[in-house]
């Protein structure tokens, strides 16, 4: 489990990355957020959660930015379960989430069996 975890954090570290990125690009360049973004490059709050909950489909929760709980994500076929995230960061979240599918899967199945799993250390 732990080396599972150490590749997420990798992969959840890209994800961060990526968005981080998108939201630089969207920014007016030149203008002072901009600047403050490329020297010190905050960290963007991405959080991706899972529970042990009583329903059969593997998913997790994912937030962005300061919001709770923005959206549930079928990690199977990656699909709105419930709410939804911004458009702008849609397609790198659902990549990130197929790309370690069986590493989630894996995660789901573990918690699911009552296993105590620490996921803060991807966010």
């Amino acid at each position: 489990m732990e080396s599972i975890l150490e590749e997420l954090y990798k992969e959840s570290k890209s994800l961060k990355d990526a968005i981080h990125l998108i939201d630089l690009l969207e920014s007016k360049l030149g203008s002072r957020d901009t600047i403050k973004q490329l020297i010190f490059k905050p960290d963007t709050n991405v959080k991706i959660k899972m529970y042990r909950e009583s329903h059969n489909e593997p998913h997790v929760h994912v937030d962005i930015g300061r919001s709770n709980h923005d959206a549930s994500i079928s990690i199977k076929n990656q699909k709105y379960l419930a709410g939804e995230i911004n458009r702008k960061y849609e397609k790198k979240v659902f990549d990130w989430i197929e790309k370690n599918k069986d590493k989630l899967i894996v995660i789901w199945d573990d918690m699911q069996a009552g296993q105590v799993i620490d996921l803060s250390v991807l966010n």
